[in-house]
């Protein structure tokens, strides 16, 4: 096998004594071997560093963090760490498969990208499983489609290090922190899907939550205001945020009747006139739980 130079992994973990063994070895196991894997735990409160401190692989290293400061500081932490000239992430609830580093890296090499993100499954329980992106077919992913999707998560990612050099994690972003990320490096950085599944992702109890909505809705309330200018003559982005928020607001039982309003004169439309007409009668929730988006907020 073709070496590639050294991989950095970042897993931030907060409070994940129950699953975080699952991710350290999907990772430790990669069939790519030069790795080098940091745990940023982030203040937890729970057993973490003892089911850490039980593993046994020089690759390991394992850092606490004195004050809980949330995922994007302990990803940047660990960035500020690494040694390797690339970079990846694992969430410390998530598993990948064997292959995922030395594949990523090939497709890196074979398409002269910065940045390789893959397709995921998206467990929420045995019955429900997603595949994220929808899209078919390796490919170069041009910006435009990166802003107003959120196809690349954090523990899809492979990027060359310069790419982090450059473009940190926002810590003001509590939720979709990937996708903030995502609009800033794509501006100068080629970005690459790779159609393969290679990461399993398992969404637990308390990842659907009240706070989970409210994280998200103020997430993409700052991104209107954050890129209000940059993208000010895309009426895509504005209208991408918009959805998000409205969907969100609806799982909290609120009207979301000012999302529609804009939504619609955005993008006029029989299906956003109905969607308007139901958020002013308190039913478009029920819109979303019949397509089971009650299940993955973002």
């Amino acid at each position: 096998m073709k070496n590639y130079g050294l991989v950095t992994v970042i897993i931030p973990s907060y409070n994940r004594e129950k699953t975080i063994l699952r991710s350290i070895n999907s990772v430790l196991n990669q069939t790519y071997k030069n790795i080098e894997l940091i745990v940023v735990d982030d203040c937890s409160t729970d057993n973490t560093k003892d089911v850490v401190g039980g593993i046994e692989d020089d690759r390991l290293k394992y850092i606490k963090l004195d004050t809980n400061s949330g995922a994007c500081t302990a990803r940047n932490h660990g960035i500020k760490m690494a040694r390797g000239q690339y970079i990846a992430f694992q969430d410390s609830d998530d598993e990948w498969l064997p292959e995922k580093l030395e594949k990523q890296l090939l497709s890196l090499e074979l398409q002269s990208a910065d940045v390789c993100f893959c397709r995921m499954e998206r467990h929420m329980d045995e019955s429900t499983i997603r595949i994220s992106p929808v899209f078919d077919g390796n490919r170069i992913i041009d910006r435009h489609n990166l802003v107003t999707h959120m196809y690349v998560s954090t523990q899809t990612i492979l990027a060359k290090a310069i790419v982090f050099e450059k473009y940190l994690f926002d810590p003001i972003v509590k939720r979709t922190q990937d996708y903030d990320w995502t609009i800033r490096a794509s501006k100068d950085f080629i970005f690459f899907f790779d159609e393969t599944i290679l990461v399993r992702q398992y969404l637990q109890d308390d990842s659907i939550t009240y706070s989970g909505h409210m994280k998200s809705i103020e997430a993409r309330r700052y991104f209107l205001e954050k890129y209000k200018d940059e993208f000010s003559d895309d009426p895509e982005f504005e209208l991408f945020q918009l959805r998000v928020i409205a969907r969100n607001r609806a799982m909290l039982g609120e009207k979301p009747v000012e999302e529609f309003r804009r939504i619609k004169s955005i993008r006029p439309s029989l299906f956003y006139n109905v969607c308007f007409v139901l958020s002013k009668i308190g039913l478009i929730k029920y819109v979303y739980y019949a397509k089971g988006y009650h299940k993955f907020d973002n």
